[in-house]
């Protein structure tokens, strides 16, 4: 679809010019959709388990199976950060996942007292 007046350089240009987005925008929006589709399916997870658990049970057990499911990814880059503080990790870690979990819990209130 290349003509002779047109250098390929200035085809691709004006590909870009007329579709509007390049590849690794596409990709980005792709990857920001698949974000909000695993969110949207969250919401309903929680409104589902909040008819035979608490707020409490239901987050402690979400988070509970979070952290065992992170070991195998920190055993896996324990060595890339093997200068690493690990006492500073670990708080880090836990003011992190308390700060989580107390909005997640304000979440989950706010579903049950809704009715979403």
């Amino acid at each position: 679809m290349r003509t002779a007046a047109m250098p390929l350089r200035f085809q691709k240009i004006k590909w870009q010019m007329v579709m509007g987005i390049k590849k690794e925008e596409v990709a980005s929006i792709l990857y920001l959709f698949l974000t909000a589709m695993i969110w949207g399916f969250a919401f309903v997870a929680q409104v589902v388990g909040m008819d035979f658990v608490g707020t409490f049970t239901f987050n402690g057990v979400r988070f509970a199976v979070g952290s065992i499911s992170l070991v195998p990814v920190i055993l896996l880059f324990e060595k890339s950060s093997a200068g690493a503080d690990v006492k500073q990790m670990l708080f880090g870690g836990i003011c992190g996942g308390a700060v989580l979990f107390a909005a997640s819990s304000l979440q989950q209130f706010g579903i049950e007292l809704t009715g979403s």
